[in-house]
């Protein structure tokens, strides 16, 4: 069952913390940071020191230097859990005090498919709602990262309140056919860039029908902690279907046909007074 000690009653203004672990998880925090303006407090974790040194985080924890001394994980999901572990104290002051967790992780390496899991569980004994971004490799890097970031997966959902899951063959899905690589990857980083942008949007922002923490609890709590998701925006004399149609149209709601499989579904409308 999920809970919430830290019951915001809409007059205080709730902690919320964008937690990238290993390269490519630091490396999307890090575009989220930028593309999204949300002014959020920014954690970047990671075994790489190089990759580490270049994030625009406001903290910085390199894990493991005695594990790792600061070369990375090297593919190994068992040397990234033995660095976080070293690094263990250092994790917990990071994230303490937090009231949203967003975790942010490239699955399928050795940093985050390692210690994925123990992060994640740190960040949930805070007391958090803890929100997991995370991502799984393609299909050509084959079969030992495909197994690592599996497994690494279930570690992370047994300890998130949601889970959103994009798989990087379906960046294609993002862009026109001859786009290029950097067009695709910036497609891929505002769609997950509207995630956090939305749940944050969804609990702070006021309004005559507010939607707030309990009522995102109730419906995470109705599922198995996977979460489809899905974000619209639109202007002019047809903007509500359009944004409609615009947020079906998601490749984490498989273009609208995962509806059909949800428990429960919350819906969030924002917009000018002549909404």
């Amino acid at each position: 069952m999920i809970s919430f000690p830290k019951y915001l009653d809409g007059s205080q203004t709730p902690t919320v913390r964008l937690v990238g672990l290993g390269n490519a998880g630091v490396n999307l925090a890090d575009r989220i940071t930028m593309a999204s303006g949300l002014g959020l407090e920014t954690v970047a974790i990671n075994s790489d020191q190089q990759s580490l040194s270049s994030s625009v985080s406001g903290v910085k924890i390199s894990l493991g230097p005695l594990t790792t001394r600061g070369l990375g994980a090297g593919g190994d999901p068992e040397i990234g859990l033995d660095a976080a572990k070293e690094s263990l104290s250092e994790i917990e002051e990071a994230l303490s005090g937090s009231d949203i967790i967003f975790l942010c992780a490239g699955l399928g390496g050795g940093t985050a498919s390692g210690a994925g899991g123990l992060v994640a569980e740190i960040a949930k004994q805070t007391g958090a709602l803890l929100v997991a971004i995370v991502t799984s490799p393609f299909a050509f890097e084959g079969r030992r990262r495909t197994s690592q970031a599996a497994a690494a997966l279930q570690e992370i959902r047994a300890h998130a309140d949601a889970v959103i899951h994009f798989e990087n063959d379906r960046m294609a899905e993002l862009t026109a056919p001859k786009s290029g690589v950097s067009e695709t990857f910036a497609a891929c980083d505002e769609l997950l860039s509207g995630c956090v942008a939305a749940v944050t949007r969804l609990i702070s922002a006021p309004g005559p029908l507010g939607v707030g923490l309990p009522d995102l609890l109730s419906v995470l709590n109705a599922g198995d902690g996977a979460c489809l998701f899905g974000t619209g925006a639109a202007s002019g004399e047809n903007r509500a279907h359009e944004a409609l149609e615009r947020a079906l149209k998601s490749p984490l709601l498989d273009r609208g046909r995962l509806l059909d499989d949800a428990g429960s579904v919350l819906v969030h409308l924002s917009g000018p007074p002549s909404l």
